[in-house]
């Protein structure tokens, strides 16, 4: 498994150098893992809108012909001191289907997304990727944000379930800052609603949240979520579906 860390500039910054870290990395390429980039676009700034930047990728996966395509793009808000990165997830990407640079995840087929969030100020970051997937760490102060993008191993052959795909961030899809202290911030080991999604066998999106150590005391959907409301626990029992 390949690993970088260092200081970004910027959420720009960190994204071009997770682009730089997936295609080129010297672990990843001298055994074959490196991803590969298949669209990169650029927004020019506005009034109220920073430059916005966006990249896709394929991975090769674990065997020949199993590609995995993931997007990301920045976006911002200088109203609001927001920047973050925004990860999308699918079966396919058709550079074709994109109509502005900024629109890059209407070329992902069968798609979700999630958020990281980031700075335009001097930001940590932690990467980690081999062939299957990636995970990408930010800190911003004393805040920490995370993202998981790629297969997962499933308890399942190949066969049974060929494209196990986890999307998974700190964020939901809506414009967040990171010092927001509700649960639209959320960590890939204990995330809220709309933060992680896995693809599922029947060709559909499944998305879970909850953790043994949080709040609610369940992963959703195995918990019976009757015994909760809005994150509080209504029944000290906890039944499970095995």
């Amino acid at each position: 498994m390949a690993y970088q860390s260092g200081i970004a500039d910027n959420e720009i910054d960190l994204l071009d150098k997770l682009n730089l870290f997936l295609t080129t990395d010297s672990e990843l390429v001298n055994s074959g893992d490196n991803w590969t980039e298949i669209y990169s676009g650029e927004t020019a700034a506005t009034a109220t809108i920073a430059k916005r930047k966006s990249y896709a990728w394929s991975a090769p996966g674990a065997t020949a012909g199993n590609n995995i395509y993931v997007a990301c793009k920045t976006d911002n808000r200088i109203s609001n001191d927001t920047y973050n990165l925004y990860f999308c997830g699918g079966t396919y990407f058709n550079v074709e289907l994109i109509n502005q640079p900024n629109d890059i995840f209407s070329g992902m087929l069968n798609r979700t997304q999630v958020g990281l969030f980031a700075d335009n100020n001097p930001l940590h970051y932690w990467f980690f990727a081999n062939n299957r997937r990636f995970i990408v760490v930010t800190k911003m102060t004393t805040v920490y944000s995370s993202c998981y993008c790629g297969f997962m191993l499933p308890n399942a052959l190949p066969n049974e379930y060929p494209y196990p795909l986890v999307i998974a961030g700190s964020c939901n899809n809506e414009l967040q800052r990171y010092s927001i202290t509700t649960d639209y911030f959320a960590s890939i080991i204990d995330p809220r609603i709309n933060h992680f999604y896995v693809f599922t066998p029947a060709q559909s999106w499944q998305q879970f949240y909850g953790s043994k150590g949080s709040q609610t005391k369940l992963v959703y959907p195995r918990g019976i979520e009757k015994f909760y409301y809005y994150g509080n626990k209504k029944n000290q029992c906890v039944n499970c579906i095995t």
